[in-house]
């Protein structure tokens, strides 16, 4: 069994409470102060510090990458449609984890569109309209480069169209199986604190990160 604490930012572990076997119980106070998570697992005698990303200097490093662009592309090709303001939670995981541009997109088209649509992100509306984006966007052929010009802000308009219009009963259909889901689920994941149901281990370190999206 692995059990779960907190420490001071940068301590070289130094629990600060009771350990629990729940680590959603831990997440209000990362909102309050900067905080690490330790780990230790029962079964390996391992013990771990998971270093909490700044979110202030996620920021900073998502200035300018390709997926600041990805954000600025697809705001524009939804316009005047808001973006929920998930994205930024799922903009920091795509960068920690390299995730591909067509996946990150995907995972932000699901968003929008779930919605948009009045979906909870809960539903499984979310993992099948994102499965379809990357299907789609496959389909169409439009390469990296592609993607940040003209005819990708046109493509990504008219995919949103067509997730947005298709029957409810269509969303939940899931044609194939992408990193993209996992980008979604541990970005609700995150912010509903199921945080033993994460996919992707940087998602551990966004721990601090989803507690202040929580808080705006």
């Amino acid at each position: 069994m692995r059990q779960f604490n907190s420490q001071p930012a940068g301590a070289d572990f130094v629990p600060l409470g009771e350990w629990t076997p729940q680590p959603q119980t831990l997440l209000p106070a990362f909102s309050w102060e900067a905080r690490d998570l330790l780990v230790v697992d029962d079964a390996t005698d391992e013990m771990q510090i998971i270093a909490q990303a700044d979110p202030a200097q996620l920021l900073d490093r998502l200035g300018g990458t390709i997926y600041s662009r990805l954000n600025d592309q697809l705001t524009r090709a939804l316009a005047p449609r808001p973006l929920p303001t998930a994205r930024y939670l799922l903009l920091d995981l795509a960068m920690l984890s390299h995730a591909t541009p067509q996946a990150t997109v995907a995972g932000l088209m699901g968003l929008a569109v779930v919605t948009a649509k009045g979906q909870a992100f809960t539903s499984t509306a979310l993992p099948g309209v994102v499965s379809q984006a990357v299907c789609w966007l496959r389909e169409t052929g439009l390469t990296e480069h592609q993607l940040f010009q003209p005819i990708g802000e046109a493509t990504l308009r008219r995919l949103y169209q067509q997730l947005f219009q298709q029957p409810a009963a269509c969303d939940q259909q899931r044609p194939c199986h992408t990193r993209a889901e996992k980008l979604t689920h541990d970005t609700v994941a995150l912010l509903q604190g199921q945080i033993q149901t994460l996919k992707l281990p940087v998602s551990w370190q966004l721990l601090r990160a989803a507690s202040l999206e929580q808080t705006i």
